[in-house]
């Protein structure tokens, strides 16, 4: 096996560079520069390496699959992709969140979205919100030019606002994207 076909099964072993690297006896430099000159996608894994909310978020991502099995995951390809799956050619970038309490002071809960980098690339945001015991409780389905002057979507749990005009089922989303027509289809 060569050099090259060694680095590429101990990153796909690890899914992380410093510990495939070590596995090597390399420095993880030298192994990105292999696995790039190989075409070899470096993306990591935010399950096994990722913060609390890497995991969370990845929880999301791994539910929307479940809902609409034939979207394309783009962070298996590409570290900290700029949307989390291709559906039809539309990109749809999926958030997940807990209810928070607003601020010290105030007693209602809220749900937040951070949509600050996705909005300008998502043709769509997903949006689930989990209850206290981490079970989806709500969905939202955004169309990217909606969100695309907010950072932030906000949800009261007293489910008053605009937002929430925004919601379907679970089980009205797969629908939904498999209506589409195709993008490419559209702008041809």
């Amino acid at each position: 096996m060569t050099n090259t076909e060694n680095c590429i099964k101990a990153y796909r072993k690890h899914k992380h560079l410093k510990n495939a690297a070590d596995e090597l006896g390399i420095k993880w430099q030298a192994l990105y520069r292999v696995l790039v000159a190989a075409n070899e996608p470096v993306m990591g894994d935010k399950e096994r390496y990722g913060s609390e909310s890497d995991k969370f978020a990845r929880l999301g991502e791994a539910h929307f699959a479940e809902l609409v099995p034939y979207a394309e995951d783009q962070n298996k390809t590409k570290f900290q992709s700029k949307c989390d799956f291709l559906v039809r050619g539309f990109k749809v970038d999926v958030k997940c969140a807990r209810p928070a309490i607003k601020q010290a002071t105030c007693k209602n809960k809220s749900w937040a979205f951070s949509v600050k980098k996705q909005r300008l690339v998502a043709d769509f945001i997903v949006c689930i919100g989990y209850d206290e015991a981490g079970k989806p409780c709500f969905y939202l389905l955004i169309p990217g030019e909606i969100a695309r002057n907010h950072g932030t979507i906000s949800l009261s749990i007293s489910r008053k606002g605009k937002w929430w005009d925004y919601e379907v089922s679970k089980e009205d989303i797969e629908p939904f994207f498999a209506s589409l027509i195709e993008k490419e289809t559209l702008s041809a």
